[in-house]
């Protein structure tokens, strides 16, 4: 209780610092109150705070007792009035403007550039770039620089960084699968920015070995109604991708209500093969046909409400099921009981899941430049069942087997937080909090056998597990600007404890440890009109075992593989550098460097009767070192074009085994705008082989051509997409350990014909929506995993 004792009388302290409270009112000199106009505040020349009248002309701020202050009043339209003042008790003021003379009209043409840089990331600015019609958010990650998708869906930064993505700084929390079926059903229009954030800073959770990437959606600016349909048709060879959605938000004076609604159907059929060569020569071969269905709908809806002297409430809830089908029928060749047998086999796949998640957020503004206090409350239940059958009919009949497993869990979520940002003044900003979380996860895995026409429990594959997680975090942070350098330093702790028991055996497990996360970002500015800058960022991060790595479990996936648990899984450590040179804000040379102490990796051993079991275990380390280029340049008017190279060695340290590669990957854009017709763009990627763990990748190359044109006085948007031009995407990986070797092909639906048509519906005048923050970021992030 100490540490929390403590934060409570910082807050106190900081809030409570005997600061004269000034409340005013803008009027012109009719007596109309005037809304957002500009104050700032200055004091021999140095301005101490600045402040925007609300929409009733109000405004309040704090100044120091008994110093001369000038207090400088403007507005578009109205000549400008200072008022010199020196007070020593609380004040009211009212700042009376005189209307201008007219002015001539001028117009102002701006625009951002796509790419630009800070210490601790880079923003890419998606609106009015190639990138803001017709693709998906997860198009937009798979074609913006520095990242790319594995073929088994995990996104990459830079090398081989793993991220986390967030949405409006909140974490999604779902695997890999269901993270990209939720991308695919975001639009790239309902998105501003992106932010890829390197070497996250004391603030964010520890969570996460790589990397984060934070979508920023647009936020409405008119009182009244907002409302956005749109749609995406995809043609998969003969298997179709429909993906409709529709967004309203409205708001009148202080309330806001918003809500939204997306549905995902993805039938695909593809093919995969698997040859694996043991070390006494014997061999199994497979090849599966693969019919897959996905069905997928998310509904969130909130209000927000804003109080008096700052202040507003939130209350989100978001509610998500998805159910995935597959069947799988398969042709099996193996020696392994040194005769040649040959086999069919038939699975079906069939998982539902859903998931409720509601949120609570408090803000208060705490003086009138910017510092706030803010509490989060966040609970989300989720429930899984997955249901697996399997049959086989071999040469030989004695290998004939039935079998089926019923996998449901449930996993409750909770927790609690509380920020303070204090803007000590202009160039300096501190930032403090604590966090509490808890998790309760119950899986029952139950395996059944068909021996004589009747189900028989399969007692060795029965597996009931309770899993608890407690966490405690605390975390400081400055940010100043001292002449040239931008300078951001953090440090978090964070006290781990878990606990977990099998039920039909009674084994018990617990696990406690306690870390300091420090956290460095420098940027040296050059010439701030021109964009030049150095800069330097260093974090240290972890990874916990995802839940179900932790359950000792037993899952048999075909007659000779088997996926089982590990709950002497310890923690992941990352420790990583970057540091580079922007110039123009647009050209980008770097180098990083990244160290994973006790890290992660799947590994296959051999049993009896050759049956291979994959198994998550730590091992020693893996260090990766890069260097990285990104060049935009102009061709011609209305053609431009942006190349980014990035080269990497990466070394797996496995016991006795070393896994090793150099990598080059290049990001090649080209955009070219035909006025008065359509905007044209191109996107190519190409990657050398890389290695991962004990696996080796064959390089990859993809193309994409898209088309897309404004309709309907620009309140609509046309596109059609060609992706994967020459059909080259594919997954196949090298395993070779323990003197076995593992080919694995994969062939999905790549090149396909898309269509988006996307509307949007605005009226009234303009307000800020705020944004609802979630807490329990990283624990939802490995509920299904």
């Amino acid at each position: 209780m100490k540490i929390y004792t403590l934060f409570f009388f910082v807050f106190i302290s900081l809030i409570s610092n005997g600061q004269l409270l000034v409340n005013g009112t803008v009027k012109n000199k009719q007596g109309r109150r005037i809304e957002y106009a500009s104050i700032t505040i200055t004091a021999n020349t140095t301005i101490v705070n600045s402040v925007i009248s609300d929409k009733t002309g109000k405004f309040f701020f704090h100044l120091q007792k008994g110093i001369p202050y000038a207090i400088c009043c403007s507005r578009i339209g109205y000549d400008k009035d200072t008022l010199f003042v020196t007070l020593f008790n609380d004040t009211a003021l009212v700042l009376i403007l005189t209307d201008a003379a007219p002015l001539k009209a001028v117009t102002v043409i701006s625009k951002k550039p796509v790419i630009t840089r800070k210490a601790d990331r880079y923003i890419i600015n998606i609106e009015n770039s190639f990138l803001a019609n017709g693709y998906s958010a997860l198009d937009l990650l798979q074609n913006s620089p520095g990242l790319w998708i594995t073929p088994d869906g995990q996104i990459k930064l830079k090398g081989n960084k793993t991220v986390a993505v967030m949405i409006n700084n909140v974490l999604q929390k779902m695997n890999y699968e269901e993270l990209q079926d939720y991308l695919r059903g975001m639009k790239s229009e309902q998105v501003s920015k992106i932010e890829v954030i390197t070497n996250p800073g004391a603030e964010f959770d520890a969570e996460g070995s790589g990397g984060l990437i934070n979508i920023i959606l647009k936020k409405g600016k008119t009182e009244g109604l907002i409302a956005n349909a749109n749609t995406t048709y995809k043609q998969q060879k003969s298997r179709p991708y429909v993906s409709p959605a529709i967004s309203v938000t409205y708001k009148s004076k202080m309330l806001v209500t918003f809500a939204s609604f997306s549905y995902v159907y993805d039938y695909s059929k593809f093919f995969s093969t698997s040859n694996i060569t043991y070390p006494n020569d014997a061999f199994y071969n497979i090849y599966t046909d693969i019919d897959a269905k996905k069905k997928r709908q998310q509904f969130v809806s909130g209000i927000t409400y804003d109080l008096p002297k700052g202040q507003f409430i939130c209350l989100q809830n978001s509610y998500t099921a998805s159910n995935a089908v597959s069947t799988l029928v398969s042709a099996t060749n193996d020696n392994i009981n040194t005769v040649n047998t040959t086999g069919i086999s038939n699975a079906a796949r069939d998982r539902i899941s859903k998931r409720n998640s509601t949120t609570f957020n408090y803000s208060k503004r705490t003086d009138s430049i910017g510092s706030t206090l803010s509490v989060i409350l966040d609970y989300t239940f989720s429930r899984s069942t997955e249901i697996n059958a399997f049959d086989s009919k071999y040469s030989n009949s004695i290998l004939d087997s039935v079998y089926k497993s019923n996998a449901p869990y449930a996993t409750n979520l909770f927790s609690a937080q509380a920020d303070y940002k204090y803007n000590v003044n202009k160039n300096t900003v501190w930032k403090t909090g604590i966090k509490y979380s808890t998790v309760k996860r119950d899986n029952d895995l139950q395996g059944e056998n068909f021996v004589n026409n009747v189900w028989e429990l399969n007692a060795s594959t029965a597996n009931h597990f309770r899993y608890y997680e407690n966490i405690f975090a605390a975390y400081s942070s400055v940010n100043k600007t001292i002449k040239k350098y931008d300078i951001a330093l953090g440090v978090r702790a964070e006290l781990t404890s878990s606990r977990g028991k099998a039920i039909n055996t009674g084994d018990k497990f617990a696990n406690s440890y306690c870390n300091i996360f420090p956290s460095v970002n420098v940027q040296k500015n050059y010439n701030t009109g021109k964009g030049h800058s150095l800069y330097f960022s260093f974090s240290s991060r972890l990874s916990r075992p995802d839940f179900l790595e932790l359950n000792p479990y037993k899952l048999k996936t075909d007659n000779y593989t088997y996926q089982i648990g590990n709950p002497e899984l310890k923690p992941q450590y990352s420790y990583s550098l970057d540091a580079g040179i922007n110039l123009f804000n647009a050209y980008n040379l770097g180098i990083n460097y990244v160290l994973t102490k006790n890290s992660f990796a799947t590994l296959l051993s051999i049993k009896a009767n050759n049956v291979v079991e994959y198994q998550v275990q730590n091992f020693k380390s893996n260090r990766e070192a890069g260097v990285y280029v990104s060049i935009p340049f102009k061709i011609q008017k209305g053609w431009t074009a942006a190349t980014d190279l990035y080269g990497y060695y990466l070394q797996f340290q496995l016991q006795n085994y070393r896994n090793s590669q150099t990598t080059f990957s290049i990001h090649h854009t080209q955009n070219i705008a035909i006025k008065k017709m359509v905007a044209v763009d191109i996107v190519a990627d190409y990657r050398s082989p890389y290695v991962y763990s004990n696996a080796r990748v064959p390089y990859q190359f993809n193309t994409n051509l898209g088309l897309s044109k404004s309709i309907l006085k620009n309140k609509a948007k046309v596109r059609l997409l060609l992706t994967d031009v020459f059909n080259t995407q594919r997954d196949k990986t090298v395993t070779r350990y323990n003197n076995t070797t593992i080919l694995f092909y994969q062939k999905r639906p790549s090149r396909m014909l898309a269509f988006t048509f996307s509307y949007n519906i605005s009226s009234g005048v303009k307000f800020r929506q705020k944004s609802i923050q979630q807490n329990n970021n990283e624990e939802k992030a490995r509920l299904d995993r």
